[in-house]
């Protein structure tokens, strides 16, 4: 097959075997596949170099659940936007603390609409009145105490 003159001889063209009605038996292949298999390595010493692998690391640290880490201020004091993202994604939720220190925290968003109306004298004389309504949002956070006290911050 190196040389384009026995091509052009020997072997004949895909279209006219295609075209020519011929059918072709193709045999099935191995279904059986078996897995690599070496006597000159134990899998146990494989398995401290997979765990201290980057990669490894990297998906324990993705697939691990998340936990709030208490401590230090923030650089900005957080706006009400701020802490509904926290209260969004369930920061605010969860215990906190361990033996006489343990407590439950229960972070809540409080949506209030508030309605206002204005009045303004128009240029032919008559009043016409506009209701705006605002969104006003609200920060709740409950705690339970381990001697069972409930705390409200708002």
């Amino acid at each position: 097959m190196e040389s384009d003159d026995f091509v052009l001889e020997k072997v004949t063209p895909i279209d006219r075997f295609v075209t020519a009605g011929k059918k072709w038996n193709v045999p099935a292949g191995v279904e059986e596949l078996k897995t690599f298999y070496t006597k000159l390595a134990n899998k146990s010493d494989y398995v401290d170099s997979i765990r201290q692998s980057k990669g490894f690391q990297a998906f324990m640290n993705r697939s691990k659940p998340r936990q709030l880490e208490i401590g230090g201020n923030p650089i900005l004091p957080l706006n009400s936007g701020q802490l509904a993202l926290l209260l969004a994604s369930g920061a605010v939720n969860g215990e906190i603390g361990e033996g006489d220190n343990y407590h439950l925290v229960q972070g809540l968003e409080i949506v209030k609409k508030i309605p206002s109306t204005e009045r303004k004298l128009n240029e032919s004389g008559s009043v016409s009145v506009i209701t705006k309504i605002k969104t006003r949002r609200e920060v709740s956070v409950k705690v339970i105490t381990p001697s069972g006290v409930i705390m409200k911050l708002v």
